[in-house]
């Protein structure tokens, strides 16, 4: 278990304002708390299904997934200093993502999801169409983008 000072010192060392998560101790990241989309996800989660999160950042949608029952849940991140943090963050809260260095637009070999998310990053992508094809191929349930 992280102590309230080591929790506090990383988050302010690291710049987190991308997306708010709560984090033991009361303490939260800045940034948007995305309430509405956490909202969309979770009011589609059914326990021991799997997600995958596309440019999952922090990884709140990834975390809020496992604290709702997923069963497991992958986020894909190709900034490494956002990888780095997403794993930190995910020690602070006892769980255990599977958080993955890979670009979408390279059409990796990943497994098929129940709940698959690609969000806020269709206008980034040098082949969306291509993409959103190739996450739908990949998704049992639901895509969200």
């Amino acid at each position: 278990m992280y102590s309230k000072e080591e929790i506090s010192r990383f988050v302010e060392s690291e710049g987190l304002d991308s997306q708010s998560i709560s984090l033991p101790y009361g303490i939260k990241t800045a940034g948007d708390s995305r309430e509405q989309a956490v909202s969309i996800l979770l009011s589609r989660l059914k326990k021991s299904q799997t997600v995958l999160d596309v440019g999952s950042d922090l990884g709140l949608f990834c975390l809020a997934s496992l604290q709702h029952g997923a069963r497991a849940v992958t986020g894909l991140e190709l900034n490494r200093d956002k990888l780095r943090q997403a794993k930190r963050i995910a020690e602070f809260l006892q769980l255990k993502p599977n958080y993955l260095r890979l670009d979408i637009e390279q059409f990796p070999e990943i497994e098929k999801h129940d709940i698959v998310l690609c969000l806020n990053m269709l206008d980034r992508l040098k082949n969306p169409i291509g993409v959103l094809r190739y996450l739908a191929e990949h998704t049992n349930d639901t895509l969200i983008v």
